[in-house]
């Protein structure tokens, strides 16, 4: 058999008059929410109505039992739905199967301060262990129903009162002990649901608005609470005072607010308000000149091309009131000279520029420079008069707006040179250094590079294009072969000029030898740079010196020379020793380096030549010359000469 867990409010059937009324709206398993609406709070107490069947109210029972004004008193129960056996986690006397819970601070309520008619109820219940122990068994198919079991100490919903609509076979001990349960409607004082589901959710109240400040996304139903930031001005004393905000967003306006007369009387779409204000709260428009002073008189105080008499001098001023000053201007005046400066505040210059600012309470304006150049002479010793005016608004306090200072010695003028540097310089003069003339140093050829248009003196500074190639120096490279001597010269020269040299010829020119060395160069050899040039296979001294001839410059011929005395060859024949280098020569140099084909050898022989062997090559006699002997060449003769 499927079972349920109920929990229900109990109601009575009642004659028509009976009015009481309370809807189980919803409940929470987890955080034991629950909501109950008061359809009809009246009647819910014992009267002649809930005492029927036996139904009493005894003497001396609480006041809730009495009270028929409202509802003080709410007990709800839970249970298995349609079991009414005893059951796990619950009672099992009395009411087999249930187990309650309470209300919260119920106790406290009264007749008077009880639930009325139309009011929601939303409150979290007293649980106790056999409660949260029901709702934690692990049903598999039982379902819970939950009830108003008690309402203001009645009985409960039991089958003797109810016999078709009860959620408990039995009242137990409580029988008739008081009144019968004073609902007129049980259908909506309990709750059912079954595993896998929940029961239907409590009304949690609260600001559903997002755009307020205490929106709570929990909330199911508005109760009226939201609040919202209202921006505006809060001081009561400000002339745009917004009673409704919550929030000030410092925008209030008082006397001695910029502005605060558009700002009140736009806020107040009056165009009378600020003058109201001003006048309620005593506000007072006044400028203060905190002082005027002296600064310098001259001829030239606003540059060398004005050459007439000037006066400057300053003032400083302040709004001494409370209201922001917009526009204002300043008279001077002295015996009978009088002038007035233009306007000052919002309209300086036609306004719409980084000047053209108020001047609010208590703040000073930027020092006024005045600047007198045409129009007004004066004696030594007179005074000046300065005196500010609030222009379009009324100043009461006008005491404060005068000034003065005394004029120094009235300057006279003169135009012309007065710098003693200048060759024109004027000692009267008191102003126009532009026509001074000076000596200005410098090169004065225009065919110079640095030629000075403006110089007038020439200082000997003029410099020139000069292309120019310097000989520097020579080093002999001496050399040998089995032939002869010879060296190299190597040749330094340097671009002394300031110009680029990109070509030249040398000539290397050996006094008294008939023989020429020349040289080229072809490039690019910048001022300063320094080159070499080789001379190759010299076997001459000549007359002992050499001439180094510069034939062409940069493509011109010119004749530049340089002598340089040498020896170079003699040094060289010198490093370099000739002779017999073959051991068996006659004449065998041992100090030879090179054979110059002078070795000689000794050839033996007859070397006279009236000798029958006479050999002409021999130049060493070995004795072995043979002469004819006169003489019998007969063996067999008696004077044989053998």
């Amino acid at each position: 058999m499927k079972k349920f867990l109920t929990l229900l409010f109990f109601f009575p059937l009642f004659a028509l008059a009976q009015t009481c009324d309370v809807d189980l709206i919803g409940y929470d398993p987890e955080t034991h929410q629950v909501s109950v609406a008061i359809l009809n709070g009246e009647n819910c107490g014992c009267n002649e109505y809930t005492q029927q069947d036996g139904n009493t109210c005894e003497e001396g029972t609480s006041s809730d039992v009495s009270n028929n004004e409202s509802i003080t008193h709410f007990v709800f129960g839970i249970h298995i739905y349609e079991d009414y056996t005893v059951g796990p986690c619950s009672q099992a006397n009395f009411h087999p199967g249930w187990t309650f819970a309470y209300p919260p601070g119920q106790t406290a309520l009264t007749p008077e301060t009880g639930y009325q008619t139309g009011d929601t109820l939303n409150f979290s219940l007293l649980t106790f262990n056999d409660w949260d122990c029901l709702l934690e068994q692990d049903f598999d198919e039982e379902c819970l129903e939950m009830v108003v079991w008690q309402i203001n100490l009645g009985q409960t919903a039991n089958i003797e009162d109810f016999p078709t609509e009860y959620w408990t076979d039995t009242c137990g001990t409580c029988a008739n002990q008081t009144h019968m349960y004073p609902d007129i409607d049980l259908s909506n004082n309990t709750l059912v649901w079954c595993p896998d589901e929940l029961p239907p959710p409590p009304l949690y109240p609260g600001c559903t608005d997002e755009e307020a400040n205490n929106y709570d996304p929990v909330a199911t139903f508005d109760d009226g609470s939201c609040e919202y930031t209202i921006l505006g001005c809060t001081d009561p004393i400000a002339c745009n005072y917004n009673i409704e905000a919550t929030e000030n967003d410092e925008s209030c306006a008082y006397c001695y607010t910029e502005y605060g007369d558009s700002i009140c009387n736009a806020y107040n779409n009056s165009s009378e308000y600020w003058d109201w204000y001003v006048n309620l709260f005593n506000c007072e428009v006044d400028i203060q000149i905190d002082s005027t002073f002296f600064v310098e008189a001259g001829c030239n105080l606003l540059g060398p091309q004005f050459c007439q008499p000037q006066l400057r001098f300053h003032t400083d001023h302040t709004n001494v009131g409370d209201i922001t000053i917009y526009s204002w201007e300043f008279e001077f005046y002295s015996e009978d000279w009088f002038s007035l400066s233009g306007e000052y505040g919002v309209n300086y210059n036609g306004g719409n520029n980084i000047y053209a600012v108020s001047l609010p309470p208590g703040q000073a304006g930027n020092t006024l420079q005045t600047f007198i150049f045409s129009g007004f002479e004066w004696e030594e010793g007179d005074t000046l008069w300065v005196e500010a005016k609030v222009i379009g608004q009324v100043e009461d306090n006008i005491s404060n707006n005068l000034a003065y200072f005394i004029l120094p010695e009235f300057p006279i003028c003169q135009w012309g040179c007065t710098d003693p540097l200048a060759t024109n310089y004027n000692p009267d003069a008191t102003c126009g250094t532009d026509g001074c003339v000076y000596v200005i140093p410098g090169c004065i050829d225009e065919e110079a590079n640095n030629y000075n248009p403006d110089a007038t003196e020439d200082d000997g500074s003029c410099t020139y294009d000069t292309t120019a190639l310097f000989y520097v120096d020579t080093e002999c490279d001496l050399n040998c072969n089995d032939t002869l001597a010879w060296y190299d010269a190597i040749v330094w020269f340097e671009n002394v000029g300031n110009t680029i040299i990109t070509d030249f010829c040398i000539e290397w020119d050996i006094i008294g030898f008939n023989q020429e060395f020349i040289e080229c160069f072809e490039g690019e050899l910048l001022p300063g740079e320094d080159i070499i040039l080789e001379f190759n296979t010299i076997t001459s001294d000549g007359g002992g010196g050499v001439v180094i001839r510069l034939d062409t410059l940069n493509g011109e011929e010119v004749d530049v020379t340089w002598f340089q005395p040498t020896s170079c060859y003699q040094q060289a024949l010198a490093t370099c020793i000739y002779g017999c280098t073959d051991p068996n020569a006659s004449n065998y140099d041992p100090n030879a380096e090179w054979d110059n084909g002078s070795c000689e050898y000794n050839i033996y022989g007859c070397t006279d030549d009236t000798a029958l062997n006479y050999n002409p090559d021999a130049n060493v006699d070995d004795g072995s010359c043979i002469y004819d002997i006169l003489g019998c060449t007969d063996p067999t003769a008696n004077n044989y000469n053998s």
